[in-house]
């Protein structure tokens, strides 16, 4: 049993890393490859494909090399990530599901206001030193988009927006 659930778990490492690695290759070989390096020539669909390989096996590389050398940094930019993703995104995301009183500025009040607490908070010696920066931008973040939602007009239709997704999640009767 023990077997297997490891297998799972390098299962989805592996699925994660491996979409993570072509998205990364694809935007890579469309965006500089294909739209600035040779914008005016056409290139074949079977070329694209060699040289998104390419990149894949350089990002591997890259991606070692990193985890390797830096093994500190990484750990401590994907704390700092997701903390800035929680903060601005979470409750933001938790509101707009279970309270109609949601409104369109209170979500950017809130983002903004996530995001920039986690950059100041990581700034800050004594607080960054206090506790982890998401604590306090998650609830920064609810705060703001809580009040501004109060105090700004919703939209319209906001009522009905939110009964239909309301009801696309309930089993037919």
């Amino acid at each position: 049993m023990f077997g297997v659930v490891i297998a799972s778990i390098f299962a989805a490492i592996m699925s994660t890393a491996d979409s993570q690695l072509l998205v990364a290759a694809s935007a890579l070989v469309r965006d500089i490859y294909e739209k600035m390096i040779h914008r005016k020539k056409e290139i074949s669909q079977q070329k694209l494909v060699l040289i998104s390989r390419w990149f894949v096996v350089l990002l591997v590389i890259a991606a070692l090399l990193l985890g390797f050398v830096a093994e500190q940094l990484v750990f401590w930019l994907v704390l700092f990530a997701w903390a800035g993703l929680g903060a601005a995104f979470g409750p933001t995301s938790i509101l707009a599901l279970y309270w109609r009183g949601v409104t369109r500025a209170g979500v950017i009040s809130g983002i903004i206001t996530g995001a920039l607490t986690v950059i100041i908070w990581n700034r800050v010696d004594y607080l960054k030193d206090m506790m982890y920066e998401l604590v306090p931008a998650f609830a920064l973040s609810f705060l703001v988009t809580w009040l501004v939602s109060l105090f700004t007009r919703k939209a319209e239709n906001n009522d009905e927006i939110f009964n239909q997704i309301i009801n696309l999640n309930q089993k037919p009767k």
